[in-house]
């Protein structure tokens, strides 16, 4: 829903209801109610509780209300063109209440296999249930081949289209350095990890204390709820072994991390008429990572078995786990492995379902692989005030991207919007220059900026420097935060960026299409002081400046250690005297080294500003004058 919510306006509806009751007594928040993900995804509460137990005739009649509100709300802010997407078999009560167009059923699983439906009774109920949705609603989506049999007997237009992964999130762990979380940092390798749904239907138990029996050094990992499609899961049988962890569900952003530091990722399921229509979404998620992947016998999954080793038994299963900790799959099975899940991302899954849907009179936009191949030129802006200030590590990536994007790209326009004259520079002609006259920031920004990028008609808006960002403007924003020092560490910062970063970066990060950061660390800050969406925060790693790349002649090398006096070995620090660069305590952690190490000196380039003055005062203080050296800005 949040990738079709790019294109279209959505209502979705939480099966969660949320109880007035809570929160007049301050147990749930009030924004629960109606929360807004993105400028065209709505959430809503498909029912609520007054009362609840105490009160079920208040309750009905005030569902009823609420479903004459759910109605009213679709009328206002959805197209006349709507169409119903329905997950369980319950929700077939929905049908017609919305006026819809068209009604599509996902069904991604066999929900009458589930145990909550083990008695005769709610086994009977939701099969009917099924069956009236399936044959009353214009598409089907199934996710195996079984359910697409079963399913296509009441519904001709039904399609298997099966599950799929988010391959940059799960592949991420593959090229990005996470930090290994505490909760695994002792635990000794091999170690083998599931990641799921804990329920005893669909792993097998016996299965696992068997695998951490047969290699005792080991860890097996287990992350997840528990009580999924089921009352209550025992897990007394897997806490009895010392090396299975059972560690609860962890927060999807997290999971990479706990990939990376694992050496197999396991799919150990029990055969049961469940497994017999199940295509695990971890599957293709696990192939992404890159890691070792190992799967129980999965009807669903057999015609991978070239790709992916199966195993029939459990004997099969342990064997096969020695084997792979033993001698690790070859660079290119693991090729083939995260190739074959690049074949089967979110992006494919919904180009398919759309384009079966539109072929039905249903409209869902979504721009397919052909119209993006032949997509029309778009004007992209870039926010590029700070390209004159080169001496600013901010106005060299500023610099650097825009040489950077035209090499890259002579098809696309660019518009390069300036507060003052820029430095020439040789750009191609689909590059242009803006000049905006500023007399004050916050109106240069939402004024002059939005006003230039609507006349230019600008899609997309880049601004690389942190919270500087326009907030008004109907075009796409993307922002690069660098980091969030003023926020995690205040005491680094200067008074003026600290108060604009508290004020400003919750509506930046609130606004923004897509966040671009530096690294793993930043990343994480923006997740936890912002609780943002991962998916729409990701890491690049800043690119290397040619000159660094450049051979040095031994004589100008001489020249260069003549000129700043440094005759011995010299540990160098580069980038300014800005408090979160820690400069003062840099070379109190130097004093400290010399101790062991007297021949080294300390460089120290960069303009003397901010704590400059403190750092020469303790230098001279402490008679390290002669140690550590303060050349100034270095080109």
């Amino acid at each position: 829903m949040r990738r079709l919510s790019l294109f279209n306006r959505i209502l979705y509806l939480n099966p969660e209801p949320i109880s007035f009751k809570n929160i007049i007594l301050g147990r749930s928040k009030f924004r629960k109610i109606y929360r807004r993900f993105n400028r065209n995804l709505f959430i809503l509460p498909q029912g609520i509780t007054v009362l609840g137990r105490y009160s079920k005739i208040v309750d009905k009649i005030a569902n009823v209300i609420w479903k004459l509100f759910l109605q009213l709300f679709a009328a206002l802010k959805l197209s006349k063109r709507r169409i119903l997407w329905l997950y369980p078999p319950e929700s077939y009560k929905w049908l017609g209440l919305f006026c819809e167009q068209m009604s599509v059923y996902d069904c991604v699983d066999d929900y009458s296999k589930f145990p909550a439906y083990r008695n005769s009774f709610a086994k009977k109920r939701i099969k009917v249930l099924e069956r009236l949705l399936s044959k009353r609603v214009d598409v089907i989506i199934t996710t195996s081949e079984k359910m697409f049999n079963e399913k296509r007997r009441f519904n001709q237009n039904t399609y298997l289209i099966g599950n799929v992964a988010d391959f940059e999130h799960f592949h991420s762990s593959n090229n990005l350095n996470y930090k290994e979380p505490a909760e695994i940092r002792t635990l000794p390798h091999p170690r083998f990890l599931f990641f799921g749904a804990l329920s005893s239907f669909k792993l097998n138990f016996k299965l696992l204390t068997k695998l951490a029996s047969e290699i005792p050094g080991g860890s097996v990992i287990l992350i997840g709820p528990t009580r999924t499609g089921e009352l209550f899961t025992d897990l007394t049988e897997l806490k009895a072994f010392p090396n299975i962890h059972v560690l609860g569900g962890k927060d999807y952003n997290k999971l990479p991390a706990f990939i990376k530091y694992s050496d197999v990722l396991i799919l150990p399921y029990r055969y049961n008429e469940y497994i017999e229509s199940c295509f695990p979404i971890k599957f293709f998620e696990y192939l992404s990572t890159g890691k070792p992947v190992i799967t129980t016998a999965i009807p669903e999954l057999k015609v991978f078995r070239e790709t992916v080793p199966e195993a029939d038994t459990e004997d099969d299963f342990i064997n096969l786990s020695k084997e792979i900790i033993n001698n690790p799959p070859s660079p290119e099975k693991i090729e083939n492995m995260i190739n074959l899940a690049k074949e089967n991302t979110w992006v494919s899954r919904i180009t398919r379902i759309t384009e079966e849907v539109n072929r039905l009179g249903g409209k869902i936009k979504y721009p397919t692989m052909t119209i993006l191949k032949k997509r029309r030129r778009v004007s992209i802006g870039i926010d590029a005030r700070l390209m004159n200030y080169t001496r600013m590590g901010i106005g060299e990536y500023v610099e650097n991207l825009i040489i950077g994007l035209a090499e890259l790209d002579l098809f696309n326009n660019y518009y390069l919007y300036f507060d003052s004259e820029p430095k020439s520079l040789n750009l191609p002609p689909n590059f242009k220059v803006r000049i905006l006259p500023r007399r004050n920031a916050i109106r240069w920004l939402n004024i002059s900026l939005s006003k230039a990028c609507e006349c230019d008609g600008i899609s997309v808006l880049h601004s690389p420097v942190n919270f500087e960002m326009p907030l008004t403007g109907k075009f796409k924003k993307l922002v690069t935060i660098h980091d969030l020092v003023p926020i995690a560490h205040p005491r680094f910062a200067t008074k003026r960026f600290a108060f604009f970063a508290r004020n400003l970066y919750p509506f930046v990060i609130r606004e923004a299409d897509l966040i671009i950061t530096d690294s793993i660390n930043s990343m994480e800050d923006i997740l936890k002081f912002y609780s943002a969406s991962k998916r729409k925060v990701k890491v690049i790693y800043p690119g290397i400046k040619p000159a660094f790349s450049k051979q040095v002649s031994e004589s100008e090398k001489q020249e260069v250690l003549e000129k700043y006096s440094i005759t011995r070995g010299y540990i160098l620090n580069t980038g300014g005297f800005e408090p979160r660069k820690n400069i003062l305590n840099l070379i109190k952690g130097y004093e400290m080294f010399l101790n062991s190490n007297p021949e080294q000196f300390l460089v120290i380039p960069g303009k003397k500003s901010h704590t400059y003055s403190a750092c020469e005062a303790y230098v001279k203080e402490r008679g390290l004058d002669s140690k550590v050296i303060f050349p100034d800005f270095v080109c």
